[in-house]
């Protein structure tokens, strides 16, 4: 079967107003215009949005667990921190008008709640906005050790992105990650993230359809700090598949920053 690939040159759904302004394929310009390549376009770059958000909440979770005083684009939030009884309260206030220095603009407020007897995680969402983006839902990083590896267990089983104009993201997901580089070293920059496992429901409304699409990692895929972009993932595959239609694979790239995913009908 031949492989049909969409270039994808963005992390997020143009629908919902992100910084992604152009698509290019490699296939004819009818086949974006036909239906079903057009969902399954707004399926993966839905994939994609989730994974950058939920990357960025990662590394804010992991730099208010162990830096007393935050820095890069946190350094344009106030931080509190209260301990109550076994757990530390932290909360993260943006201010709108402030631009952080990743140039994006984050309003709203993260509560984080780290457990000190079990190192769980849990962040809640009171109406935090990156950019134009609503992010709700709980979410909750467990710390779990698997063949000698010490790993980042995420669970989100109500998470929502929205936009005002109506459009959103439902999903759930539950997924595990570990530094594959550069934690011996007290910069973040150098780091990669690798997600060993994961797996997504997702619910995607656009211009008054629905879409229901089901994922998961098929072949571990890796975030690069260092990167401009740094939490769109860059290597490694996910299978996905969009109710009554044929599985794709989203084809995260070979690991560089210059990376594009793409779309395939075979892995």
């Amino acid at each position: 079967m031949k492989t049909v690939k969409i270039l994808l040159l963005a992390a997020l759904v143009i629908s919902f107003g992100f910084s992604c302004k152009k698509i290019t394929e490699s296939t004819s310009d009818s086949a974006l215009q036909n239906p079903a390549y057009s969902a399954d376009l707004l399926a993966a770059s839905s994939i994609m949005t989730v994974e950058s958000i939920t990357n960025e909440l990662e590394a804010i979770v992991k730099q208010v667990r162990q830096d007393s005083v935050v820095s890069g684009y946190l350094s344009c939030a106030n931080v509190v921190r209260t301990n109550i009884n076994n757990e530390q309260k932290i909360e993260i206030s943006f201010n709108a008008a402030a631009v952080c220095t990743d140039q994006t603009s984050r309003s709203g407020k993260l509560t984080v709640t780290i457990q000190n007897s079990s190192g769980n995680i849990f962040v809640a969402s009171n109406g935090y906005k990156v950019n134009d983006v609503t992010v709700s839902g709980n979410y909750s990083f467990q710390p779990v050790t698997e063949n000698q590896k010490s790993l980042m267990k995420l669970v989100v089983p109500d998470g929502q992105l929205s936009v005002s104009s109506g459009n959103y993201i439902k999903f759930n997901l539950l997924r595990k990650t570990y530094v594959k580089e550069g934690g011996a070293s007290a910069s973040v920059t150098d780091d990669v993230i690798e997600t060993l496992e994961s797996s997504y429901d997702l619910q995607i409304k656009d211009s008054g359809s629905v879409l229901l699409v089901d994922a998961e990692g098929v072949v571990p895929y890796a975030v690069r700090y260092g990167c401009t972009d740094p939490y769109r993932p860059r290597s490694g595959k996910i299978k996905f598949q969009r109710s009554n239609s044929e599985i794709r694979y989203l084809l995260l790239g070979n690991g560089n920053c210059s990376d594009k995913a793409t779309i395939s009908d075979a892995l």
